[in-house]
């Protein structure tokens, strides 16, 4: 079985759904502390002057150490939702499914996250089961050793990771589980939100 693993991101770019449609099972690591600056509360698009703005969740603050699975929304995170989305024109485009995935901004993160993961994979007819893995229960483990736990609890025979983790992981000590490591080539398409890319495609498609 083949398996990717990462952090759970809010309407990533179309690269990150490639790591999706080459896999049997995606595991979203959620059991790891939070990245503050990186792609996991918020994604860029096209404001209405064209310019690339941020679309940010509204998120509670908590600790810098917070583990991903126990970040949440903020108290009053629907209404500030409302007041970042009008900005940006091109979500009046997507479905009434990608809408209804992306606008319920209350409770935990990772619920959400996944939801509107599974709502974009419809979209773009990726089927790939997805599972969390704080589900695994696993202890003590950190950066590859962590990783290969997963593999091992998953009975993965393949593991794929994105370009960027190359200097993360040692094909050698996989293979010594008899794992197959490799990485996605680099991503030279858009980088923008894929709601950009989607509400696009629902104007060419009307």
């Amino acid at each position: 079985m083949k398996i990717a693993i990462h952090q759970p991101y809010f309407c990533p770019f179309l690269g990150y759904f490639r790591l999706l449609s080459e896999t049997d099972l995606f595991v979203v690591l959620d059991d790891v502390q939070q990245i503050r600056r990186g792609f996991m509360h918020r994604n860029r698009m096209p404001d209405s002057g064209g310019n690339s703005r941020w679309l940010t969740l509204p998120m509670a603050w908590t600790s810098q150490y917070a583990l991903i699975k126990d970040l949440h929304f903020a108290e009053d995170a629907v209404p500030r939702m409302v007041d970042q989305v009008i900005r940006f024109p091109a979500l009046r485009g997507i479905s009434y499914n990608l809408y209804a995935g992306l606008m319920p901004t209350n409770g935990l993160f990772v619920p959400y996250a996944m939801r509107l993961l599974r709502a974009c994979c419809d979209e773009l007819g990726i089927r790939t089961p997805m599972i969390r893995s704080s589900d695994l229960e696993i202890t003590g483990l950190t950066g590859q050793d962590r990783i290969l736990e997963i593999c091992r609890r998953l009975g993965a025979t393949h593991y794929v990771n994105a370009p960027g983790g190359s200097a993360l992981y040692d094909k050698d000590t996989f293979a010594a589980d008899g794992i197959e490591l490799s990485f996605l080539p680099a991503w030279n398409g858009p980088t923008e939100s894929v709601l950009y890319h989607l509400a696009t495609k629902e104007r060419k498609a009307a």
